[in-house]
């Protein structure tokens, strides 16, 4: 679950590039509710809180987060 600051508000930071060590299959948790047809890729963080990260995606993925 992310972090919230005391206002309720998501706690962000800048995550430097050389410091990454592998990309990540976000999935968004919708709940109870379906996506509108027009929605596309572009905007995926904007709706969702949370996701599921895919161990799946790869092999590589699997081994290093699980």
């Amino acid at each position: 679950r992310p972090s919230h600051s005391r206002h309720t508000c998501p706690v962000t930071a800048v995550v430097h590039l050389d410091t990454i060590f592998r990309g990540a299959h976000l999935i968004g948790v919708t709940g109870s509710s379906f996506l509108l047809e027009e929605f596309t890729f572009h905007y995926t963080f904007d709706p969702f809180s949370y996701f599921y990260v895919n161990k799946y995606a790869d092999h590589h993925t699997y081994e290093t987060a699980f």
